[in-house]
């Protein structure tokens, strides 16, 4: 996010991570095919014309299909290959296949290459356009947020999504993009990229092969959209700005988006502390100091580029400029024309707000925004909070049973319109059989090899809890629940045990387990069964319930557990565990040694030593202890004690070593260790005499003669 922090880190990190990228797992997605990209799908009309871009030698022997999961169709060349400046082009014809999201698969000069979700094709073009805003994923320490929004707007079901900017965190790090492309594959929305300033660690060098494109354009009938890169600096830069100006003005007919990093109107949290709440504003880019107050610094240090893009934006009638990068929600209204949406962060640290935005616009380009940006506009945080949808699916839903069934907890204080669930069932019962027990507001069916899909769409209530079934037979029968609890336990310690619910007939509704230790009060276990989804991990249907728990250890448990189906089937099942029955103790005595030590570490030879030896006795019965003392591995001396229950005593040997030495005393597991010395010796006769006299003498003596010598 902020760019005044990044150069130093920037160069190391260019500098020590850049050979992370020979590892497997990352796909470039620009070469050699350069449009279209799971970054920047290409949107075509049924019967239209698909175009795609290579960067290669000329394709030959051209082939190519489109695939999805439930229809796929052979595409006829119809133009092409042609030479632009480098660039092949070619161009297909998409058949009437259904509406939706495909893979590209094409095969020139004898390789398959595969562009995965880069096709969109479509009926006609749309009336209104719903656009998912998130902007800073973040990518790798952006966690699991990604991948939950993209959970999440499979059910919204929103038109496209609009990623602005700040996809990984740096762009170096080989699991950031892992992350990233793990995710989108999972995807049913169209998803296009950005880069922002943190996709510019390396100069965007892997962006370019791992996130796509910096500056483009998408034409969706009515609606364009020009994506801008305001790169590591913050800014557009003036040649950029150029091209959008010259673009938009062969567009003007329709409604028209431009998105980019750094947003032109914004603060920093940490400085303004929240009072910028955005708001209804009017200015003009020949007179834009006056707006220098709400400018983000990277634009305000760089006015001719701002002055520049707001004339861009006013002179060409841009509706909507999306923005990210500064971890917050701000929305401007200028002139009562340009809506400029800067939206927070979906993957920043630790206790930031992490949202996203619905943004609506039709053809006659009025704007409507999602619930929380209409209520709050101007009172930020006004997007919708991630992680508060929740939705699952009971039964297999994969095609092998004649029903399924889904809960939808929606937290959100909003209603979550046209959200779509999809139920796989068995395609051997004509779809006629099958009906629901809460009647969705349309849905269509698809016959593909794993069964009949249903896709339905339902209004699902803000704070609601919402279940629907599909089947095509009565459930009569009652869910089954195995309980694994251990025999017994150790009083005092946890128990731990596992609950299994399954049902072969609509799937498990409610579950309720909970626990007694006085077969009076019960206390509830928490069972919360949960999508299990991650870049490399995608499980929200359940064929069985599974639970596993700890229960405090504490006198005699009793569990119980009661299970009820989408069809009202109940069903209980208890079970007790029972503390461990304690063996009966024996009496008695546990002597330990606790030290060794001698009355003198140090002495001359022949010279006796005391030995003392501390027993005490931590049983519960009086005991008998034969001390044996080694000195230097050989047993000396020995005695034989009695300690009373919860005593102390002590045994004492007196040694005498004859010869000087180091020797090592041991008894029971403890020792010490002893040095002996040579007796000191007597003196010869005469007064001692100090080295340092002596030579003041002889220096004397030399004095003296040489006077003599001299007189």
């Amino acid at each position: 996010m902020k760019q005044r922090k990044l150069v130093l880190f920037t160069l190391i990190i260019t500098v020590f991570l850049t050979p992370i990228f020979t590892a497997q797992g990352i796909k470039v997605i620009t070469e050699p095919i350069s449009k279209p990209l799971p970054t920047l799908p290409q949107s075509v009309l049924q019967g239209g014309t698909l175009r795609v871009e290579t960067i290669s030698n000329m394709p030959q022997d051209v082939s190519a299909s489109l695939v999805s999961p439930y229809d796929e169709a052979d595409l006829t060349l119809t133009e092409g290959p042609t030479d632009s400046d480098g660039t092949w082009i070619l161009e297909f014809t998409v058949p009437m296949v259904r509406p939706g999201l495909y893979d590209l698969y094409i095969t020139f000069t004898g390789t398959e290459y595969i562009q995965e979700r880069s096709v969109w094709v479509m009926t006609e073009w749309p009336e209104n356009l719903t656009i998912s805003q998130i902007s800073d994923i973040h990518q790798p320490y952006g966690g699991n947020n990604f991948t939950h929004y993209v959970y999440e707007q499979n059910l919204l079901n929103p038109d496209m999504i609009f990623v602005t900017g700040d996809i990984v965190d740096v762009e170096t790090i080989r699991a950031a993009w892992e992350n990233v492309q793990g995710t989108m594959k999972y995807s049913t929305v169209p998803i296009y990229f950005q880069p922002g300033n943190h996709d510019y660690t390396n100069g965007a060098q892997y962006y370019k092969q791992f996130g796509g494109k910096t500056n483009y354009t998408v034409t969706l009938g009515d609606f364009f959209i020009v994506s801008l890169n305001s790169h590591g600096g913050g800014y557009v830069k003036l040649d950029e700005i150029a091209w959008a100006d010259n673009i938009l003005s062969e567009n003007q007919d329709k409604v028209k988006i431009i998105a980019f990093h750094h947003p032109l109107f914004s603060g920093e949290y940490e400085v303004d502390q929240g009072s910028l709440k955005g708001g209804e504003i009017t200015g003009s880019w020949d007179n834009i100091e006056e707006l220098e107050d709400i400018m983000y610094f990277t634009w305000s240090q760089n006015m001719d580029n701002a002055r520049e893009m707001l004339k861009v934006i006013e002179e060409n009638d841009v509706n909507i400029i999306m923005s990210g990068h500064v971890h917050r929600d701000l929305i401007y209204h200028l002139n009562d024309q340009h809506h400029f949406i800067t939206t927070t962060t979906i993957g920043g640290g630790s206790g930031q707000y992490r949202g996203y935005r619905h943004i609506t616009v039709g053809v006659d380009g009025l704007v409507q925004l999602d619930e929380y940006g209409e209520t709050r506009k101007y009172d930020p945080p006004n997007s919708i909070p991630l992680e508060n949808i929740k939705y699952l699916y009971k039964r297999s839903n994969d095609g092998t049973g004649t029903a399924a069934s889904a809960i939808v907890k929606n937290d959100l204080s909003m209603t979550l319109e046209d959200a779509k669930l999809e139920f796989i069932v068995d395609k051997t019962l004509d779809p006629s059989a099958y009906t629901f027990t809460e009647e969705p507001k349309y849905y269509e069916v698809i016959t593909s090899s794993e069964g009949h899909h249903f896709i339905t769409y339902y209004d699902i209530p803000p704070e609601s809890m919402f279940t629907t079934t599909i089947s095509a037979e009565p459930d009569t029968t009652s869910p089954d629940i195995t309980i694994h609890l251990p025999e017994n336990y150790d009083e005092g310690t946890d128990v731990f045990g596992s609950i299994s619910i399954t049902d072969d007939g609509w799937g498990v509704e409610k579950i309720n387990a909970e626990y007694s230790i006085d077969g009076s009060t019960w206390t509830s276990i928490p069972l919360d069964l949960a999508p299990k989804i991650s870049p490399t991990e995608w499980i929200i249907s359940y064929a069985e319930d599974y639970y596993e728990f700890t229960i405090p250890g504490e006198g005699e448990i009793e569990l119980k557990v009661d299970a009820t189906d989408f069809a009202g089937n109940t069903v209980s099942e208890q079970s007790t565990v029972y503390p461990t029955v304690p063996k009966p103790t024996t009496n008695l005595a546990n002597i330990t040694y606790d030290s060794i030590t001698a009355s003198s570490t140090t002495a001359e030879a022949g010279v006796p030593i005391t030995i003392t030896i501390t027993l005490n006795n931590t049983g519960d019965k009086q005991g008998n202890e034969t001390v044996e003392l080694y000195i230097n591995d050989e047993l000396t001396d020995s005695e034989t004690v009695t300690v009373e229950e919860g005593a102390t005593e002590t045994v004492s040997f007196t040694i005498k070593m004859d010869e000087a030495g180091t020797y090592n005393l041991v008894a029971g597991d403890k020792a010490t260790i002893i040095t002996v010395t040579e007796p000191e010796q007597e003196p010869s006769g005469g007064i001692p005499v100090s080295p340092v006299f002596t030579v003041i003498g002889l220096i004397s003596t030399v004095y003296l003669l040489s006077k003599r010598k001299t007189l």
